[in-house]
């Protein structure tokens, strides 16, 4: 019931480079990279995501496609209504102008969300992942670059 009290908490992961990444990045950037991931927080019913603002839709109804890992989190005592009134408090730090590549995309937001319903973070391996690229040589050169288009 999305209405009553709580939810199943479910990130829902996909590689936004289609198997790419798990293909390329030794040869690129040096260290294997399983994917680029997008995620969405799957509760009551509803997927919600960061893209050019706080978003919705059902789970897999959005322009990221198939999840390749669905992953249990818990279940969340607040309800939908608290987890709203959350979100619309948070909007002003997830608008677009606010994106960022490494620092601030979806994944810090799903992070947030969980943080915000369970009281714990998304798994390292997903948060982990920019900083863990930049800490390459060819990693922190292509952050440079995209430091300088910004």
């Amino acid at each position: 019931d999305s209405k009553g009290k709580g939810s199943e908490v479910v990130l829902y992961l996909y590689d936004l480079s289609k198997g790419m990444a798990r293909a390329m990045s030794k040869q690129l950037v040096g260290i294997q990279v399983d994917g680029i991931w997008h995620t969405g927080v799957v509760a009551y019913g509803y997927e919600y995501f960061y893209g050019g603002g706080i978003q919705s839709s059902m789970p897999e109804c959005n322009q990221a496609g198939q999840a390749v890992q669905k992953i249990p989190l818990g279940r969340t005592t607040k309800t939908q209504e608290e987890f709203h009134h959350f979100l619309r408090t948070a909007a002003p730090q997830w608008t677009a102008d606010k994106y960022h590549l490494l620092h601030h995309n979806c994944n810090n937001f799903s992070d947030a969300a969980v943080k915000f319903l369970l009281n714990k973070p998304i798994p390292g391996f997903i948060t982990g992942l920019p900083s863990q690229v930049l800490s390459t040589p060819m990693g922190s050169m292509i952050a440079g670059y995209y430091e300088n288009m910004a």
